[in-house]
């Protein structure tokens, strides 16, 4: 919702964002949400409609708790929650470790962290990757299915959907470094479940080195905390969870709705 008419970029080949991503680390520049009073917003996709409010939205709905990552190295606070179970192709996915969802309006399928995309948890490539089921439950323990297939179609003409399943993956230098907060509220990765008026607890994070931002850098410790990973699960030891980045491909029909300071999401079907 912005028209970009000059940059100065600092290196780097990607393109300029303008997200709706609030809360960052102290080495990110200011956001745009956190320049304004905005305490909610909510997409209704398929009607392509984008809704900021003042005030929160969900109210006492039953809802999805969010996680912040920040503590484990992210440098924003994405819309995160915690994956009860992974279907793919219909098939239940055995997760060695916690896993957790980030709704990204910015990919068109799925990005998977490079911990399950190449894990034997996960034994097929990404091509033959047909249908991905991602089960979240909500405070009240109601279970909410976010779901995506090659093969689908629109009903009113038949036709392919729009966006579609593309499934790759990515090295995240998130947990490459150590975090300076253990997990806890909000990132509780039990099945206990904060109550929905609790506040987040404060976080104090340090800036991370310039020296994690180059590329062969990453790619070292990519591969260093692979081996460190597939250690610690031999070993029985707490691991990083994996990450998936869930995009159009499963949102296109759904209206997803954040409230920023409660740190609650719902995603439900989009009313006709």
């Amino acid at each position: 919702f912005g028209v970009v008419t000059s940059s100065v970029r600092k290196g780097g080949t990607s393109a300029i964002y303008l997200g709706l991503v609030r809360d960052r680390v102290p080495r990110v520049r200011p956001t745009l949400l956190e320049q304004t009073d905005i305490a909610a917003f909510q997409f209704d996709f398929p009607r392509r409609r984008l809704t900021l409010a003042r005030r929160p939205l969900l109210r006492q709905r039953d809802a999805i708790p969010l996680v912040d990552l920040r503590p484990l190295g992210a440098p924003v606070a994405q819309y995160a929650c915690r994956v009860e179970r992974l279907l793919v192709n219909g098939a239940e996915v055995p997760l060695s470790r916690p896993a957790v969802a980030v709704l990204d309006t910015g990919t068109t399928g799925l990005v998977l962290s490079d911990s399950l995309y190449e894990s034997d948890e996960l034994p097929l490539p990404g091509a033959a990757m047909r249908d991905v089921e991602v089960i979240v439950r909500t405070e009240r323990g109601r279970l909410v299915a976010l779901h995506a297939s090659a093969r689908r179609y629109r009903q009113s003409d038949g036709e392919p959907e729009e966006f579609p399943l593309i499934v790759t993956p990515v090295s995240l230098p998130w947990f490459g470094l150590s975090a300076p907060t253990p997990l806890g509220t909000p990132l509780n990765f039990d099945s206990s479940l904060p109550p929905a008026d609790s506040a987040p607890r404060p976080v104090v994070l340090r800036p991370r080195p310039a020296s994690a931002l180059d590329p062969a850098a990453q790619a070292r410790r990519s591969r260093l905390r692979r081996a460190r990973l597939a250690s610690r699960g031999r070993e029985g030891e707490a691991a990083e969870p994996h990450v998936l980045f869930l995009g159009l491909a499963f949102l296109s029909q759904l209206q997803l709705t954040v409230d920023l300071d409660a740190m609650r999401m719902s995603a439900v079907e989009a009313p006709a």
